[in-house]
Parts: structure tokens; C-alpha cells; sequence
């Protein structure tokens, strides 16, 4: 079972389990939420605990090469107040990322949804994310744990069998 502290964060999609959507508001950028193939249209939805008052986003895209994809455009929309859209430059790239500005406004919840993608050639398929997105002062942590209820829920079949549970 995975739960989420501070908020929950979800997504279209990603492109392994180590590409996850809380990775990209967990303040590692070692780490990042990542999407592949067709990426227009794929989003980002982070859900903070509690409503807070904001004025910008950070937005800091995971390091490519030269020749790779990256996103281009976005469009950020909130619980309350009118969407915005912003064109993503070099700064993206650079640690703490770029800032998007807008009116201030007091909100839960932001969906990221990629509009436009830079693709430099045509052998381009890299995988494009965040490693970081700055939401206010929205920090989620993921921990796993094992079902609570895993020998209730057996029941009388398990009686007299040994259960062993295996993580990687």
C-alpha cells in the first residue's frame, strides 16, 4: 500500500515506478515525475493538505541532452481563478527552476498539463518531466507499507500454512 503525506499527486501517466507523480514534488531533483510517447495532453494533478495563498510555481524540468525532447509550453490550472499558460525557457532546466508568476490567488490544487513539446530531431523519444514543481510550501512524501488486513482477509485458508511476504 502507498500513502502520501502532505497532499496527494497524480497523473495521466509515467514511464517507469521510479518516474512516479510524487516524485516530482518530494525536494529531491535527483528524482522526477516522467512521461513518454505521445506527451501532449499528459498532466500532473498535485493536492496539498490545505488551502494556501500563491502567487507562482516553480517548474523545474528533468536534464536532457542536446538532441532530446522537452517540454515547451504548459498550462497550469487551479481550484480557484482563471488558468494560465506559460512558455517554459532555459531557466526550467536550471536548478530551482523557472518561476511562473501570476495574481495572487488562494488555492489546493494545481493540474500541469503539457501543451507543447520542443522536439529537436526526428529520433526524439526521451522521456519529459519535472523533477521539481514549487506548489506553495507543498512537500509529498510516499512510503509503503504492507496491508493491515492481509491475514484477516485470507481468512480460515491461511490456518496452519506459513505466509511470507517479499519487498524489493
Amino acid at each position: 500500500v502507498v500513502e502520501q503525506h502532505g497532499g496527494t499527486v497524480d497523473a495521466s501517466g509515467y514511464v517507469t515506478p521510479t518516474d512516479r507523480p510524487a516524485k516530482a514534488v518530494d525536494g529531491d531533483p535527483r528524482t522526477a515525475w516522467l512521461v513518454s510517447g505521445h506527451v501532449v495532453g499528459q498532466h500532473l494533478v498535485i493536492r496539498s493538505d490545505h488551502d494556501q495563498t500563491i502567487d507562482h510555481v516553480t517548474l523545474q524540468q528533468w536534464p536532457g541532452g542536446a538532441g532530446d525532447r522537452s517540454i515547451a509550453q504548459v498550462r497550469l490550472t487551479f481550484d480557484h481563478g482563471d488558468p494560465v499558460t506559460a512558455v517554459l525557457d532555459p531557466t526550467s532546466f536550471a536548478a530551482g527552476g523557472q518561476t511562473i508568476s501570476f495574481p495572487a490567488r488562494t488555492a489546493r490544487q494545481v493540474e500541469i498539463e503539457i501543451e507543447s513539446v520542443n522536439v529537436p530531431s526526428t529520433t526524439s523519444t526521451n522521456g519529459v518531466g519535472f523533477s521539481e514543481v514549487g506548489f506553495g510550501d507543498t512537500r509529498i512524501r510516499e512510503t509503503v507499507r504492507l496491508p493491515l488486513d492481509l491475514g484477516e482477509r485470507a481468512g480460515a485458508a491461511v490456518d496452519g500454512h506459513r505466509l511470507d511476504v517479499v519487498l524489493t
